[in-house]
């Protein structure tokens, strides 16, 4: 279908005009308030409220990329129950796209307090992207973020491990030096959503595997 309005949501309007700013998207416009959200199709909840300082913290102690976001749960939480209850009483028709970490807790959160499964976690998008970077080819990924399977051709269970344990160290190193680069975020966002307003003829979603492919089912 075609789409015409993406709305950002964000605790701070001014970093989501900022946002808006960076995807260049005459289709995205960043919001303050919650009152006309039955016109919305899509909304992005990118709420933050982790200080600077212990984002940087658990970029430190974290073993792990995963470990990292579960460190912004304590920090996210009581906001995201506050939006949840905003978004409560609102048509359902609306599909919401979760930025905040961890993007999959936040996500079954969401689905169980709306009573629906239209909320989807971003956490995949960005997986393909650090497999990409190391494979050097498009890939597409399933599963959660941080273990999310990359569907390229593995020998084994080990080899994916492999892969996995290389594109996290990789990463977290990364944030560890430079931080978080919102650029290369909105650029990831402005890819997303070039795909998500473009013409569609049909969408095809995959709920599950006819094999098991390295333990999932």
């Amino acid at each position: 279908p075609q789409i015409n309005n993406i709305y950002l949501l964000s605790k701070f309007f001014k970093e989501a005009k900022l946002l808006e700013k960076s995807l260049n998207n005459k289709k995205v416009e960043a919001i303050s308030n919650l009152d006309n959200i039955d016109d919305i199709d899509y909304a992005i909840i990118a709420l933050s409220q982790i200080p600077k300082k212990e984002r940087e913290r658990s970029f430190k102690i974290a073993k792990t990329t995963y470990q990292a976001r579960q460190y912004e749960l304590r920090f996210n939480f009581e906001g995201i129950k506050n939006i949840g209850k905003l978004l409560k009483p609102h048509s359902k028709k609306i599909k919401y796209i979760i930025v905040t970490n961890p993007s999959e807790e936040i996500t079954n959160y969401l689905q169980q307090v709306l009573g629906h499964r239209n909320v989807f976690g971003f956490g995949t998008e960005l997986d393909a992207r650090r497999y990409a970077k190391i494979l050097g080819k498009e890939v597409y990924c399933l599963g959660p973020h941080g273990r999310a399977f990359p569907l390229i051709n593995s020998n084994s269970k080990e080899d994916y491990d492999n892969l996995l344990n290389k594109s996290d160290s990789i990463t977290l190193k990364h944030l560890r030096e430079k931080g978080i680069q919102h650029e290369l975020v909105a650029l990831s966002f402005k890819d997303f959503f070039k795909k998500l307003t473009s013409n569609k003829d049909i969408v095809h979603v995959c709920s599950y595997l006819e094999k098991p492919f390295l333990g999932v089912k």
